[in-house]
């Protein structure tokens, strides 16, 4: 077990044995261990993780993320453990994820158990020695930086109700004892946070009155009762009233233990009132007396406006602090909700100038609070503050692979711009950019597309090239796959980039590089496919040229990309052995390149490297937030347990790729998925399992139409051949708008990622640059067959429009073919 020191009661802190504190992380990194502490030895779900940190505003890249959190979690609370060793203190089980640390080591669980042992004993003092060592755990409000969040509300309540029974059974105890001082001290430090307890208003009265202060205990009476009447409008109890009956008439039933001399000097302890007490602790003597004076008014005046809100228990003081916070977040919004929208944005103005006198710049929780203050206020002439703090918070954020919380900055940004400031229409594109940036590394597609139309949008009328050219190259960045759905081309983007390189100048190697590498991706799915090839190759030569690697890894991935066709072997497996033997290569990099380079291991049988390749992706999908590529790794986990015959593990991997990768709005998760599972049926005898499946998964989305069985999947011949051999071939594939050809070209082998195939109407051909657009069948195709829109370079006259039959296992490591 671990030896770290856990601590909720108070603000969330893990101690090493040397004392020394560890650096947990972001918030919302810091909520997981939150919530994995309090269920101490048992499986937090990731269900139940992920709801609590998001609530019902679940990103697409929430259980990405939340891999990444566990991950920087793992290496904060173990440092010094070894790559590829298991970890000890934060294990993954299914079906989420448990703290492994004993009891001892979390305060939460020490004073649990303390008040347990000592409500058990009858020797009094033993009780009070154990309830004062088990209060001694706290050090503040439990979960002070998680108070408000759902997930600790329920755990926070039942902690603070334990606390306050424990300070009520340990005044009881002092009673009994004969140390009224004591007790009264321990239900006055309850009442200043609950001031509605009656037992401990009893207690108080009572220490006082044995205590000999008579007066005193009958003003706590009073005090009691106006408090009950003006909060919650009731009279005190039937106990709290017969005590006071009992004091006035001095009943010897009230008579018990007493110690003078300890009295006394309780008394005697007690400092003395001071009309200073408003005075800045930490002001010198020496400062200027008129300013330190109104220093001194001006905190009497607040003084005397918090001190009624926290005798009503509306607000609390922070221990160890001269700050509160309010009791409980149901005042705190209902205060708020009373503000006119004026008054709520000069409150946050306020609030945010007063956070930016605390100078950290990189503290994304600190900058997270001025986003949110500044935002409010933006209209207050605060607007550029706003923006200047939301993009620092975003580039953090990226920074940390947090790409969603990233996006959610910049789109903070965007909302706070004034459109009516000087050059706004360039920042706001700009700032659309980055948004684009961030949401393309989590997963968001078509949010994406949407920024990159408007910034083009603003970009062109200005005449803003670079802008143009950021915006138009949002999608050559690395990726696994070409981002375009199947058969997609975007003409209006193509013109674009070459309009850019027309307007390079000849010395602008680097730009040119970059849009070569993305024209090459856009013409992908277009007739002048080659074409998109000779760019890629001179993008590549001008990046090793220039000897930058990060343009050299970047034109590289846009080379495979483009090269991702059956003739092409040979030359992916170079360029990603290029890729891979760039120094300092980014984590999502990498691993992109040991996915494609797993495809090329899998078809010529090279089982050992394809081994190496995976464990590499394994450790390093770990760090990674966004859940495309840690799905991709485990759909290539799956195809290796599938290769050892291990159906069960396969399939439920299978389902764990798929649920983090069917929240975002990547194309063709649904057929990596449905080829899996196939392959792994079929070679179990259970194909027919699928059919129904199968059958739906024809219907396009978009249109309602039936799609052509996919030509290019080998998965595709074996479902139109077994299922057809088991009576299972769906018995309107012979009705308008499907096909089933004879043959056609299988996919490099490896991939079992089958493609969609075209739902277009035969009458009526889709115009260049639809998802469905589907050509007439290429040279070469067999007469009366329908092609679902190769482009050109896939087949030639003389090229037989046949494969190798896919070799075993399938890895779907490299997302869908396209």
């Amino acid at each position: 077990m671990t030896r770290l020191e856990f601590r909720i009661l108070g603000p969330l802190s893990v101690w090493t044995p040397q004392r020394r504190a560890v650096e947990l992380g972001a918030r919302k990194q810091r909520a997981v261990l939150a919530m994995l502490l309090l269920e101490p030895g048992r499986v937090v779900s990731v269900d139940r993780i992920v709801d609590g940190l998001w609530g019902a505003d679940v990103p697409a890249s929430a259980t990405g993320t939340l891999q990444a959190y566990i991950s920087q979690l793992r290496r904060a609370l173990e440092p010094d453990r070894a790559p590829r060793t298991p970890p000890a203190v934060l294990l993954t089980q299914e079906p989420g994820y448990l703290l492994a640390a004993a009891g001892d080591r979390i305060d939460a669980v020490r004073f649990t158990t303390g008040v347990e042992a000592a409500r058990a004993q009858r020797d009094p003092e033993r009780a009070e020695q154990l309830l004062t060592q088990a209060l001694a755990n706290w050090s503040g409000e439990a979960l002070a930086d998680f108070a408000d969040e759902t997930f600790a509300a329920a755990a926070v309540a039942r902690l603070n109700e334990l606390r306050d029974g424990a300070l009520e059974d340990l005044a009881e105890i002092q009673l009994g004892a004969g140390r009224p001082a004591a007790a009264v001290a321990s239900a006055r430090a309850l009442l200043e946070r609950r001031p509605f307890r009656e037992r401990s208003w009893a207690q108080l009265m009572l220490g006082l009155y044995r205590e000999g202060r008579q007066a005193e205990a009958l003003a706590a009476f009073r005090q009691a009762r106006t408090v009950l009447d003006e909060e919650l409008g009731l009279p005190p109890g039937p106990e709290l009233t017969a005590l006071e009956t009992a004091i006035l008439q001095h009943d010897p039933k009230l008579a018990g233990p007493r110690s003078p001399l300890v009295a006394q000097a309780a008394r005697t302890a007690q400092p003395a009132r001071s009309e200073d007490a408003g005075t800045d602790p930490g002001r010198k003597a020496g400062n200027d007396p008129g300013r330190l004076v109104g220093r001194q008014a001006e905190q009497r005046r607040i003084a005397d406006r918090i001190e009624p809100v926290i005798g009503i228990g509306m607000l609390l003081e922070v221990p160890d602090s001269w700050d509160y916070r309010f009791s409980h977040a149901l005042v705190r919004d209902t205060v708020y909700g009373s503000l006119t929208r004026l008054q709520r944005a000069r409150l946050h103005k306020r609030v945010g100038e007063a956070l930016e006198a605390f100078d950290r710049p990189d503290d994304p929780e600190h900058l997270g609070r001025l986003v949110h203050h500044f935002t409010m206020a933006a209209r207050l002439g605060v607007a550029d503050r706003a923006v200047r703090y939301a993009r620092r918070a975003a580039e953090l954020a990226m920074a940390q692979l947090a790409y969603d919380e990233a996006a959610r900055y910049l789109e903070s940004a965007l909302g706070a711009l004034d459109p009516t400031g000087p050059g706004a229409a360039g920042e706001r594109g700009r700032l659309l950019v980055q948004l684009g940036l961030a949401r393309r590394a989590a997963g968001d597609l078509d949010g994406t597309r949407a920024v990159l139309d408007e910034a083009l949008t603003l970009a062109r009328p200005f005449g803003d090239d670079e802008l143009a050219m950021d915006a138009a190259t949002l999608f050559g960045g690395a990726t696994l796959w070409t981002w375009r759905p199947y058969l997609t081309v975007d003409e209006r983007m193509i013109a674009i980039l070459r309009e850019q390189l027309d307007r390079l100048g000849p010395d602008d190697v680097y730009r040119r590089a970059v849009l070569l590498g993305t024209l090459a991706v856009e013409l992908y799915h277009h007739p002048d496919r080659e074409q998109g090839e000779a760019h890629a190759a001179e993008a590549v030569r001008l990046a090793r040229g220039l000897g930058d690697p990060e343009l050299l890894a970047r034109t590289l991935n846009n080379a495979w990309n483009v090269a991702w066709v059956p003739q092409r072997l040979a030359e992916r497996r170079a360029t990603t052995d290029e890729l891979l033997a760039i120094p300092g290569l980014p984590r999502t990099v990498e691993v992109m390149a040991r996915l494609h380079r797993m495809i090329t291991e899998v078809s010529v049988g090279d089982v050992a490297g394809f081994d190496a390749d995976l464990a590499r992706a394994v450790r390093l999908a770990e760090e990674i937030r966004s859940p495309v590529l840690p799905a991709q790794v485990r759909y290539a986990q799956a195809g290796r347990a599938m290769l050892a015959g291990d159906w069960e593990a396969g399939e439920r991997l299978v389902g764990e790729a798929f649920a983090l990768q069917e929240h975002t709005s990547l194309w063709g998760t649904q057929w990596i998925r449905l080829a899996m599972l196939y392959t792994s049926r079929r070679f179990q005898g259970r194909a027919g399992e699928l059919r129904d499946e199968l059958i739906r998964s024809r219907t396009c989305s978009s249109c309602g139409r039936q799609r052509s069985w996919p030509r290019a999947s080998p998965v595709t011949r074996s479902w139109r051949g077994r299922l057809s051999s088991a009576g299972e071939r769906p018995a309107s594939s012979s009705g308008a708008g499907t096909s089933w050809p004879s043959s056609g070209p299988s996919w490099p082998p490896g991939s079992a990622h089958p493609t969609p195939g075209s739902c277009t109407p035969r009458s009526s051909p889709t115009p260049t640059g639809s998802r469905h657009s589907a050509p007439a069948a290429p040279p070469g195709a067999p007469s009366g067959s329908r092609w679902p829109g190769w482009p050109r370079g896939w087949a030639s006259p003389g090229r037989p429009w046949s494969t190798p039959r896919p070799r075993w296992p399938p890895t779907a490591a490299s997302g869908p073919p396209t």
